[in-house]
């Protein structure tokens, strides 16, 4: 989580004091945006990034806020639907191999 007056939010999961997944919040402008969910490949499969994305919705509800936004990889666009998200506007997002952080 973030300082209390903080816009942004953030979970973090471990595994064996690992950090293997974590998603981040931005409480801006009367909506709550969604970025950077990313799990390590060798805990995917685990919930991780549902629990983390359903936490920072609940954080956002509990801010006030009642519309949320978030990017998506064509991977986790399943993930998403079933949370209740629509594609709305589709773009992409160019980046080098290996380039994201967790």
């Amino acid at each position: 989580m973030g300082a209390p007056d903080s816009p942004i939010r953030a979970w973090l999961a471990r595994r064996d004091g690992a950090a293997v997944s974590k998603a981040t919040l931005c409480l801006d402008a009367g909506v709550a945006g969604i970025y950077g969910v990313v799990t390590r490949p060798e805990a995917r499969g685990m919930g991780l990034a549902r629990t983390l994305t359903l936490a920072a919705l609940r954080a956002a509800k509990s801010a006030g806020y009642e519309r949320a936004i978030l990017h998506s990889s064509p991977m986790a666009r399943s993930l998403y639907r079933g949370i209740g998200f629509t594609e709305y506007a589709p773009f992409k997002v160019f980046a080098p191999p290996r380039s994201f952080h967790l």
